[in-house]
């Protein structure tokens, strides 16, 4: 869909920091994140709501979700790794993942990072996802 944000960041439209990406599905940092290594992952196809992928392409997303959850536990050593499906700001369906210190969490309490810390933060996450 072209007035897609997320479709745009596909199509290499809007620049993203990558931390994952293969045939069906797409990972980035966060650009307003709640913490370090905040990534979101989504499939490359066209969706607003999770039920509309085929069973093949659910199973796909979630094991990219599960690989980059662990990168996280592993590099940041979070109480928990967070993931959060909420949808509103952006109709294409996508995972929140990130630390979770075991305190209330608010999406509208996000830090700004400079473009720099986010470039640093992809290749310190990319960096695991290869290697492991």
């Amino acid at each position: 869909m072209m007035d897609c944000l997320f479709c745009k960041i596909i199509e290499g439209e809007i620049s993203a920091c990558k931390v994952y990406e293969d045939n069906s599905t797409v990972a980035f940092l966060d650009i307003n994140p709640l913490t370090d290594g905040h990534t979101i992952v989504m499939p490359k196809v066209h969706c607003e709501e999770f039920y509309q992928l085929d069973s093949d392409e659910y199973v796909s997303l979630m094991s990219v979700v599960k690989k980059i959850a662990k990168a996280i536990k592993e590099l940041y050593n979070p109480f928990r790794v967070g993931m959060i499906v909420y949808g509103f700001d952006v109709a294409h369906a996508h995972i929140h993942l990130y630390q979770n210190t075991g305190k209330e969490v608010s999406m509208h309490q996000v830090a700004d990072y400079p473009k720099e810390k986010l470039e640093q933060e992809s290749e310190k996450l990319n960096k695991f996802l290869v290697n492991n």
